[in-house]
């Protein structure tokens, strides 16, 4: 699942010791583009928290947890937080821990673009491997919508391998990666969330199993090798809302009343020059 491998022995100490310097916010920021927003608490278990379209939230948690060979449990990100960077509609955050024999430097970045009629937030994670041997990872994307603000009433669709449509009434939202994960699944909220913080080792099954509020997640294995960078995409979420057929309707008409004023208004005009 590596999309780019490259040296990274211009890290270095300095390098190391330049990001551990970082001092970002450590309260939530918010992205604004448009008429969207999106809370983001890099430093907290609390992760995305918040996505609002037209003063609509249509998102109840995201957040992203790592493991691997040598750990004893799934972490939340925010666990090895160092620091943050942030614009208008862009957060950069930073993390970072050491094992024997090296270190682990993560960048996260989100931006959040809306345009079209849609409301898009990507994430990308990079991960770089200071040590002098292989690094097994476990990466894990989870995420809860409650589209319209409504937590029940969910349908779900995987889009092949590499996506995932939730449906909420006119509101859609897909998520889409560029590497196939090795393990996804849909569940009862928050049973996912429930298995990430348990305090031990899991896997995702590959299975659908909810009643009404759902949620999903994904799951990737990845070998960095010594010295190299990983650059996964997170997911590219699109939030759609279609209009109602009322609305369509409402729109139809007032169309066609100010089309007819309008041809009134021309041929009262046309009468007074005759």
């Amino acid at each position: 699942m590596v999309i780019r491998r490259e040296s990274v022995a211009s890290f270095g100490a300095l390098a190391v010791i330049v990001l551990l310097a970082v001092a970002g916010p450590t309260s939530a920021a918010v992205l604004v583009d448009g008429n969207s927003t999106v809370t983001i608490d890099p430093a907290s278990l609390s992760g995305v928290s918040r996505w609002t379209v037209n003063g609509v939230n249509h998102l109840d948690y995201s957040w992203l947890w790592y493991g691997g060979a040598i750990l004893d449990k799934e972490y939340s990100l925010d666990s090895v937080y160092i620091g943050e960077d942030t614009g208008t509609n862009w957060l950069k955050a930073y993390y970072g821990y050491e094992y024997t024999g090296g270190y682990v430097l993560i960048t996260l970045d989100y931006v959040l673009t809306e345009g079209a009629g849609q409301s898009t937030l990507e994430g990308t994670m990079t991960l770089v491997n200071g040590g002098e041997e292989a690094l097994d990872a476990e990466l894990f994307a989870l995420f809860d919508f409650d589209l319209n603000g409504t937590a029940d009433g969910d349908t779900f669709e995987r889009l092949g391998d590499l996506g995932m449509r939730q449906t909420h009434g006119n509101t859609t939202v897909d998520v889409l990666v560029n590497e196939v994960p090795s393990g996804w699944e849909i569940a009862e909220s928050p049973t996912i969330y429930d298995k990430l913080t348990d305090g031990d080792k899991d896997n995702l099954d590959n299975s659908e199993s909810f009643s009404s509020d759902g949620e999903f997640a994904w799951q990737w294995s990845a070998s960095i090798m010594a010295s190299q960078t990983m650059k996964v995409g997170l997911g590219k979420a699109t939030i759609t809302t279609t209009p109602e057929p009322a609305s369509l309707l409402i729109w139809t008409v007032l169309g066609a009343a100010l089309g007819l004023t309008g041809w009134r208004r021309s041929t009262a005009s046309r009468g007074d020059l005759a």
